[in-house]
């Protein structure tokens, strides 16, 4: 980690994204107590041209601590609003008394968003005065503008309820915005404040029928006590508060009301009958079906609209006739309606009628029409479905899919196979939404005529993407007379696939497998069985997964093969852990009991490296690496078999996998103890316990279980241990700490035991102490580190300059420095990399003096560490690494100097 004076020094660096990361730099944990550090960010508040590295100050001063508050209160009157946005907001999160006065006035604010942050700060203060200052703004703002404040509101509703909810009320009538009107009705229907329902009734009477909807809601939620005003509103004068009021006693139970509802459909203004009938389609009562077909025949077209839309979403079939009259004589807007909802019923005469309407010019229509002709027995119905699989419009294309479907005429096979190939060939078919999908549904609900013509597509088309849903859509027609022709494809000849590249090849198997498993035929097992030979994983899996499918104890011995000649991490990170959870169900239901070795060391995974630069980065950068975090779907996974493991042995997972630890004799032991920590919490409890345990090796298999689950709740107890007598706990418990604290957990607690372990007897425990530091750097481990570093051992020196290098305390340079004349050459390597990356001048002569040693590793590695520090006598050291007889040297020393360009004068 840079040091603070490095992180000063880029604070003038002229690029503001290289400024921005400095500020958040400069506030770590371990460098908050530099006096250096406020004084730097007043004075970039200050001088700042960027506003963006202004926000990001003001954001990080609340890390500071309460040494802040002076320096945020400043930057209230910054000139961004931004900034002053975050300033109020960190005051509020630091909650010191001496900014309620500069916040109260920062509720004058010209922005808007500011005096929002200004007022939440307020109240995070919980003072009296704060308080109060916020009722006051409220009452200035709240009532008269439309802002929202609903999170505001609600968390001055738990300090002081009663002026809020006065304050709610006023709102109701006298806020001439419909939005916070609706946010006081919500916000008062969840308190159940009796005083809100009369202001909520008058609210019947707006002019917006959101804000009626928001009222009905709203009295509705406050239940029977609203009830009484509700009646007495059904003899008002004005309709719409009858409307409304009728509306919302029948959702409160009381059905008599809905009289009065069907009242008004003959009051003469059509917009009371217009949203009465629209109340009725909500309240969905069967008994409003023959008032409003009677509403078919209003004298106004809106009207006669919303009942049209009304008997649609109500779907009575006793609105069929009426609306069939109605389509021969109404006018065109109301004929396209009255055909839509027809559409969505299913009776002979619309499908007669819709017959004349499928060759209409506009697609809408079209597609309402061919999706009605499912119903009708007519002999047109077949041709006019398939001639609209090539309608112009998709919409129509799709709908005669799915007529063709629900009809269920084989004849309508081939058309369909005929799109589907289509389709799968192009993938979004022409450029629109049209998928495969539409087609799938519809070639399934015609079912086994389907099979042959499939088969005759699989086995002439060549298009990897035709073959591929051809394949899958096998599978799910579950038929047997595909198992010949899939199971061939687990075994295919060169020439039989020369046309599909490798990859495609094994897609294919894999796909086939998939199918063979949702066909479910036992002659499908024999096939499987000999794929699951096949040197490709991605198959073996799939022939996995369809294997357990069949729970017959045929299958048990191919399955437990699988599950030994694929570990557990090939099944975490093959994209698929699925299958062992497959895998683990089906033996579950088959108890076989040879399945108990396997499948725990399939849970043993999480320990295993895979080899690789990534994984190498990742140990650099942690001290170590670390095991891999179990979540998601390998963890649904891994529960499987625990799961499978307790119905096959009769134990809870955690008495089973720590009995075979606890047994010295058991060929598991070792794997058990791994598998401890790979359950999730299923084990927590009991593995604590078992870091009481009398065998040391129990005792260390714990610890490292604790450090695989990454839970908080292992810190403590893992600090306990550190105090152990035994090395090997001592050990262990120190690493996982370190995995701990690399996933992002607090282990600070840790820190003076783990400084007290530098002086250890055991040089490997010293060692795992200074990398466990490393990774919760804190001031405290300053000392002690440094005074490590004249261990006798060079593990332990290379480790405690590892975390020195974490620490970034600008303290350490010199002793770091003195290890460049190491012995030993990892030694020298490290602090090298450590005093680059803590970055002050004075590391630049002796990295200089480097560019001359023997060992072309310290030379890069001084070329590399010159440049972090970037400075412009770093400059001219690199312009003589130019001539290194190295060339990696050479090229390393031009990249630098090419990155550094014209920053040499932030010396």
């Amino acid at each position: 980690m840079r040091s603070i004076s490095a992180l000063l020094r880029a604070l003038q660096h002229p690029d503001d994204e290289m400024r921005r990361f400095a500020v958040s730099d400069l506030c770590e944990h371990h460098q908050r107590t530099d006096p250096r550090v406020l004084q730097a960010l007043s004075e970039q508040l200050l001088q700042d041209e960027c506003e963006h590295v202004r926000e990001v100050v003001a954001e990080s001063l609340g890390k500071l601590g309460t040494i802040a508050v002076p320096l945020l209160i400043t930057t209230l009157n910054d000139a961004d609003s931004y900034v002053r946005g975050k300033a109020a907001q960190q005051l509020g999160e630091l909650g010191d008394e001496r900014a309620i006065a500069p916040l109260i006035q920062t509720l004058q604010d010209d922005h808007q968003d500011v005096r929002y942050k200004a007022v939440d700060a307020l109240l995070e203060l919980h003072s009296t005065q704060a308080i109060a200052a916020v009722i006051q703004f409220l009452q200035q703002h709240y009532l008269t503008s439309d802002s929202l404040y609903e999170g505001l509101i609600r968390k001055l509703l738990l300090l002081q309820p009663e002026p809020v909810v006065d304050l709610l009320l006023q709102a109701l009538t006298t806020n001439p915005s419909d939005q916070v009107r609706q946010e006081a009705a919500k916000i008062l229907a969840e308190v159940g404040d009796a005083r809100a329902i009369q202001p909520l009734v008058t609210l019947f009477e707006h002019r917006m029928l959101n804000v009626n909807e928001t009222a009905a809601r709203a009295l509705v939620q406050l239940g029977p006590m609203a009830i009484p005003a509700l009646q007495d509103a059904l003899a008002a004068e004005s309709p719409w508060r009858v409307l409304w009021a009728s509306y919302t006693l029948v959702q409160l139970g009381e059905s008599e009301a809905l009289a009065t509802l069907l009242n008004l459909l003959h009051h003469s203004f059509w917009g009371i009958r217009q949203y009465a009938i629209a109340n009725l389609t909500k309240l969905g009562d069967r008994r409003s079906v023959e008032p409003i077909i009677a509403c078919l025949q209003d004298s106004h077209d809106k009207v006669q609209l919303q009942a049209v839309q009304a008997l649609g979403a109500l779907k009575d079939d006793r609105a069929i006739e009426p609306l069939l009259e109605l389509a021969q004589s109404s006018p065109e807007p109301l004929w396209r309606s009255i055909i839509g909802v027809l559409s969505q019923f299913n009776h002979p005469r619309i499908a007669a009628l819709m017959l004349t309407v499928v060759p209409h010019s506009e697609p809408v229509i079209r597609s309402y029409a061919i999706l009605a002709l499912k119903a009708g027995k007519s002999e047109q119905s077949l041709p006019l479905l398939i001639n609209a699989l090539e309608d112009p419009d998709w919409h129509v294309r799709e709908a005669a899919t799915q007529g063709l479907g629900d009809l269920g005429d084989s004849a309508a096979v081939r058309p369909l196979i005929q799109r589907f190939k289509q389709i799968a060939e192009y993938g979004r078919f022409q450029q629109t939404q049209e998928t495969s999908e539409n087609t799938t549904a519809a070639l399934l609900k015609l079912g086994k005529p389907v099979v042959a013509p499939l088969i005759a597509v699989l086995k002439a088309s060549t298009h990897d993407r035709i073959r591929a849903r051809a394949i899958l859509l096998l599978g799910q027609l579950q038929d047997r007379r595909a198992v010949p022709v899939l199971a061939k494809l687990l075994h295919p000849s060169e020439i039989e696939t020369h046309y599909l590249h490798k990859a495609q090849q094994i897609a294919e198997r894999a796909t086939a497998a998939t199918a063979l498993g949702m066909i479910g035929d036992v002659s499908a097992i024999d096939p499987l069985i000999a794929a699951s030979k096949d040197s490709e994983e991605e198959v073996v899996l799939r022939v996995a997964e369809a294997l357990s499918q069949f729970q017959l104890p045929i299958v048990v011995e191919t399955l437990i093969q699988i599950l030994r000649k694929w570990n557990g991490w090939h099944f975490a990170y093959s994209g698929q852990p699925e299958a062992v959870q497959a895998i683990a169900q089906t033996l579950a239901q088959i108890g076989d009991q040879r399945a108990i070795e396997p499948l725990i060391k399939v849970l043993a995974w999480g320990y295993e490296y895979p080899c690789g630069l990534g994984m190498q980065e990742e140990a650099d950068r942690t001290g170590g690496g670390s095991p891999n975090l179990t979540t998601g779907d390998v963890l649904a996974a891994d529960q499987a078999i625990a799961a499978t493991l307790t119905q096959l042995t009769g134990m809870t997972i955690s008495d089973l996998l720590l009995g075979m630890v606890r047994d010295e004799a058991h060929p598991l032991r070792e794997t058990a103890a791994i598998a401890l920590g790979r359950v999730g919490d299923l084990t927590l409890v009991p593995v604590m316990d078992a870091l009481q345990d009398e065998d040391a090796f129990v005792r260390r298999s714990a610890a490292c279980a604790l450090g695989m689950m990454y839970d908080e709740r292992a810190v403590l107890p893992l600090t306990d241990a550190l105090q152990e007598a035994e090395d090997e706990v001592v050990l262990q418990a120190s690493e996982s700490l370190r995995w701990l604290a690399v996933h992002h957990r607090h282990v600070l607690e840790a820190v003076p035991i783990l400084c007290q372990l530098l002086t250890h007897s055991n040089w490997q425990i010293r060692a795992a102490a200074a990398r466990a530091l490393s990774q919760s750097p804190d001031e405290q481990s300053l000392i002690p580190l440094v005074t490590s570093l004249s261990d006798p051992h060079p593990t332990v020196r290379k480790s405690v300059v590892f975390a020195l290098r974490y620490l970034g305390d600008e303290r350490a340079i010199a002793p770091v420095q003195a290890q460049l004349n190491d012995e030993d050459l990892g030694v020298r390597l490290e602090a090298i990399r450590c005093l680059g990356e803590i970055g002050v001048s004075e590391s630049v002569e002796p990295l200089t003096e480097l560019l001359t040693n023997p060992e072309m590793k310290v030379r890069l590695g001084a070329v590399i560490a010159l440049h972090q520090i970037g400075m412009a006598s770093a400059v001219t050291a690199l312009m003589t690494a130019l001539q290194d007889e190295s060339p990696p040297v050479q090229d390393m020393a031009s990249w630098a100097l090419k990155e550094l360009g014209g920053r040499a004068e932030l010396d």
